[in-house]
């Protein structure tokens, strides 16, 4: 019997120390555990600062009420478990409706809804938080400091406090969800590689198809991320089992989908989109054929000069980036983060997926985005799908924050003690200085612009009309309005581009007994469909029809002024049949006067827009609705102003009769009005100003000469 020595290791001892120095030379951190990030009793404190503290601020700076673009039709059909515009948005559709229906938020439903982005987004930070941690630990593998989870909170507050994040986490819409599932998609990826934990990955697989029930712009990470976990795990992951495991849970994942059939199996909806009962439909709706699958707008711009070229996109991205976003500090970070990254081959199994998800996204989903940039709203539009590639980069300035940290620590430049306070000092200094920027500008709590336009709009509106509706901002606010807050029930709302779909006959017509409809659906030249002319020719007898924010372009229809006459109406239009407007009169003079008293009845300036107030400039930008907004009116303004002066005219000789005067000073005042308007209009380069309003002021010049001789000479 061998006795065995003191300080001999047992058999087993010596065993298990092999086992941790094979699993260290692999690249996973052998010394480390699934808990090890969780294994710091401070951790908690840590991820609740970096929920709680964006929490905090979002609620202070939420919109108190409607927003731009898509919100209006999100939160509609968030409300009525319907399906917007594809690619339908399912699990933001579910999650809304349960959000509104069943958490008791006191206010508006929009306030309540927008309540849940702002959660949402403050998720995304505390994912990311946990996601730059995982990178860390797997990076220098070693269990996570004070100074990992420093630099881990740096990242994530930079994120949340840029401003297009904070932007878009003030009101309902879909990517403050999109962000969370980046992040969770990013840790686990991280997760994976360092344990080779198979239920990670299957956890990811779920994630990947969960994140594009929400947002498809994820399957860009997606397309790199999977075949690197697929490579780098090959000999857990390649085989038939494992692989059957991955695509059950990215299935399962993508199984919200069913919802929109579910939702139109219960339900007609108005303002909803598509019909998801077809397979060709479900198809269609999914894969955007209706925009096209691989291009953000519908509409045709590549041959615009409005569509910048690729590498003025490039700029674009990286001068928000450094000047806007993440500042210099921050992005020189980065920087040095991607550098420290691929200074050894394990911490090149972290960083390769990385690199590949920014240089794929800036170069193939860049040179997809057909948006016209040469419009400040446009552009805005497109800021928007920033954050998903902004995450990477903030992981990357913390990674470069914790490198120069560690390098000053392993030279002795810096003592543990220095490097923790200059890290938490840089996130207090970095919070500050983002909030100080953004805080003012930001801050949407007495944001009523939206509501108010969009209430300006119906309340004139005659009795039972039909309102045929065109434009975003017009559409989805008039609808929220209209079937959310209950306002102006006796209207008849149609979107005009929805009509254009062949769907709308069997999803939409049936919604609308009381309308006689000439066609199927709205094309004059597709069989089956019909033009606005023969649209109005059925109806207008019996409702009064109004048409918001301008007709569809390629149908002239209603141009045929034997039949129709169209009456500028505050910024959309009172259609009349031209009979109306043709009076008996003993002379020509006398029947003039009579269709000016006619038409000074139809064209009307209701009192809403004269009481509405106008988003202030520079606290709203170029590319904001609010600003948007602005425009509008003074366009509306002019139109009408620009339709009473032709009538003026018309009545050359008659300038004593008391409808004269009643044409012309309105006239005035709503071109005096649209002058100032314009003057004001900063955001708008003085050159383009003038070109676009050059008849506002030449139609006023006319109006004062019109006031001079006949008003005040007399």
């Amino acid at each position: 019997m061998k006795r065995r020595l003191v300080g001999q290791s047992k058999p087993q001892d010596v065993s298990a120390s092999k086992a941790s120095s094979s699993t260290k030379s692999n690249g996973s951190v052998g010394h480390l555990t699934d808990a090890s990030v969780s294994g710091k009793w401070y951790l908690p404190i840590f991820v609740a600062v970096a929920f709680l503290l964006p929490l905090v601020v979002y609620l202070r700076t939420l919109n108190c009420g409607m927003a731009g673009g898509d919100w209006g039709e999100l939160v509609v059909n968030a409300y009525q478990f319907s399906v917007p515009h594809p690619p339908g948005y399912p699990t933001f559709m579910a999650l809304g409706w349960l959000w509104i229906h069943l958490v008791p938020i006191p206010g508006s439903v929009a306030y309540r809804i927008n309540v849940l982005s702002a959660v949402e987004s403050a998720g995304a930070s505390a994912f990311l938080f946990l996601a730059i941690c995982e990178l860390i630990v797997s990076l220098t593998n070693k269990k996570p400091s004070l100074v990992t989870l420093g630099v881990a909170l740096f990242g994530s507050l930079l994120y949340s406090f840029s401003s297009i994040v904070w932007t878009y986490s003030l009101h309902a819409e879909v990517f403050p969800l999109n962000n969370v599932f980046c992040a969770a998609l990013l840790f686990l990826t991280f997760k994976y590689l360092r344990t080779k934990n198979v239920t990670h990955a299957i956890w990811g697989a779920f994630v990947c198809g969960f994140a594009l029930t929400n947002q498809h712009t994820l399957v860009v990470f997606e397309a790199m991320i999977i075949p690197w976990i697929l490579y780098s795990g090959r000999k857990e992951l390649l085989n038939i089992r494992r692989l059957i495991q991955l695509g059950v849970a990215f299935l399962v994942g993508f199984s919200p989908y069913l919802l929109l059939f579910v939702s139109q199996s219960i339900h007609n909806a108005k303002y909803s989109w598509g019909d998801l009962l077809s397979l060709s439909g479900t198809f269609t709706h999914l894969t955007r054929a209706e925009y096209g699958s691989f291009q953000l707008y519908k509409g045709d711009s590549e041959n615009d000069d409005s569509n910048p070229p690729y590498f003025l996109k490039l700029q674009f991205y990286f001068s928000n980036l450094i000047f806007s976003e993440f500042g210099l500090i921050g992005s020189l970070l980065a920087a040095v983060g991607v550098i420290f990254s691929l200074t050894s081959r394990r911490r090149q199994l972290y960083s390769v997926p990385l690199i590949a998800c920014f240089l794929f996204y800036i170069t193939w989903f860049f040179d997809r985005c057909n948006l016209p940039l040469g419009d400040a709203l446009f552009l805005g539009v497109w800021y928007r799908f920033f954050p998903q590639i902004n995450m990477l980069v903030a992981i990357w300035a913390s990674t470069g924050l914790y490198a120069l940290a560690k390098f000053g620590k392993d030279r002795g430049v810096t003592p543990a003690l220095v490097a923790k306070a200059v890290v938490f000092g840089l996130v207090a200094v970095a919070v500050g200085a983002q909030l100080r920027a953004n805080f003012v500008a930001l801050d949407q709590s007495n944001n009523h612009y939206i509501e108010d336009y969009g209430k300006a709009i119906l309340e004139p509106l005659p009795n039972n009309s039909i309102v045929l509706l065109k434009g975003d901002l017009e559409c989805n606010a008039a609808n929220y309005l209209h079937l959310v807050e209950g306002f102006r029930p006796d209207l008849t709302l149609l979107s005009v581009n929805h009509m254009t779909y062949e769907w709308w006959q069997y999803r939409h017509i049936p919604l609308y007994p009381h309308i006689t409809w000439p066609g199927k659906f709205y094309h004059p030249y597709k069989p089956g469909g019909f033009s606005v002319a023969q649209f109005m020719d059925k109806n207008i007898d019996k409702f009064p029809i109004m048409v918001i924010s301008g007709w569809k372009p390629g149908d002239d229809s209603w141009k045929d002024e034997s039949k129709w006459f169209v009456a500028r109406y505050g910024i959309g239009e009172r259609v009349f049949r031209a009979s109306t407007f043709k009076l008996a009169g003993k002379t020509d003079e006398d029947r003039k006067l009579k269709r000016a008293e006619k038409i000074l009845k139809a064209a009307k300036w209701p009192k809403q827009f004269d009481d509405l107030q106008l988003a202030p400039h520079p606290l709203y930008d170029a590319s904001s609705w609010e600003l948007r907004l602005t425009e509008l009116v003074t366009s509306s303004r002019c139109n009408l102003a620009y339709q009473l002066l032709m009538i003026c005219t018309d009545l050359s000789g008659l300038e004593n009769a008391p409808v004269y005067s009643q044409l012309l000073i309105p006239t005035v005042r709503l071109l005096e009005q649209a002058a100032s308007e314009v003057a004001n209009m900063t955001w708008v380069p003085l050159a383009k100003r003038l070109q676009t309003y050059e008849h506002t002021y030449r139609n006023l010049g006319i109006a004062y000469d019109y006031a001079h001789k006949y008003l005040v000479a007399a």
